[in-house]
């Protein structure tokens, strides 16, 4: 068996023995790669920036401060948790089935594994980035310009709704806890009320005690004043809508494709397609040296 140096002039020599094969193959891998790229669907993209609001904008606490600063945008970085938002199951579920996604995407929603596969191809389409100044791009990618930029749009708005609604969920545990205060209070200046009136009946009742509940009312009135009007603003906020985010600029359609990257097909297939036909003729010319 014989010793055989592989370097680059072994390379060329082999390549130079069969370059008619080795040329006729690489034109093939180029023409192959070419007709499927353009059986590959067209995509287009559009994108959609927003900033979210800061958190203490919409708190009940701040809300019912007595005075308020806050500024709009927060100081801590929100964009992960619209994000999150944003990729949830129940904002997924509602796009799948505003666009009838299951339809679009050609996947039969009987079959086994038919979620798993949608929510896939939602992940390849629906990209989330954090921007460097807290802000946060979706970029939607769909067969049709216009399609993705209703999906888009329709992606931050939902993700708005959520995060108000789940604003309204904390508003209305607070409106709960000021209504049972309230309510409670009330029920007792009440009770002393009664109480009073029944004093001022009986005239052998002691100047003293009628003294000791007008006390105990005006002091129980001054406390169901100031939870009254707790009560009031709770009950005004749990109502209101909120907006979380400022969107810079609606998606717009884009009319330039975002994929496939023919040219980019292309060339990487014949890269690779030039690397292995290079292998495989080599490595015929060194078997057939070696058992010469």
């Amino acid at each position: 068996m014989k010793t055989i140096d592989i370097n680059i002039f072994f390379i060329v020599d082999a390549v130079k023995k069969r370059f008619k094969a080795f040329a006729y193959t690489n034109l093939a891998i180029v023409l192959l790669a070419t007709g499927v790229s353009f059986l590959l669907p067209v995509y287009y993209e559009s994108k959609i920036v927003f900033y979210p609001y800061s958190p203490e904008a919409s708190d009940p606490r701040t809300l019912l401060a007595e005075e308020i600063f806050v500024a709009v945008f927060s100081d801590i970085d929100q964009s992960e948790k619209f994000i999150l938002l944003g990729k949830s199951r129940s904002i997924k579920k509602y796009v799948i089935d505003k666009y009838n996604l299951y339809k679009r995407y050609k996947i039969d929603p009987q079959k086994p594994g038919a979620e798993y596969k949608i929510l896939k191809t939602l992940e390849e389409n629906f990209k989330f980035k954090k921007l460097e100044n807290g802000g946060v791009e979706i970029s939607v990618f769909d067969y049709d310009r216009d399609t993705a930029a209703y999906m888009a749009n329709d992606i931050v708005t939902k993700i708005d709704i959520t995060a108000n609604q789940n604003i309204k969920i904390k508003n209305q545990k607070l409106f709960d806890v000021y209504e049972m205060q309230h309510n409670r209070l009330l029920r007792y200046v009440n009770s002393l009320k009664d109480s009073l009136k029944a004093v001022r009946k009986n005239r052998r009742t002691d100047m003293k005690n009628e003294v000791a509940l007008n006390n105990q009312i005006a002091f129980a009135m001054e406390e169901y004043t100031k939870i009254k009007f707790r009560y009031e603003q709770s009950s005004t906020i749990k109502d209101y809508d909120l907006k979380t985010l400022m969107v810079v600029e609606e998606a717009q359609p884009n009319y330039e494709k975002a994929r496939p990257k023919r040219a980019y097909i292309v060339a990487g297939a014949f890269a690779v397609g030039l690397l292995l036909t290079t292998v495989v003729f080599a490595s015929i010319e060194f078997f057939k040296k070696m058992w010469k």
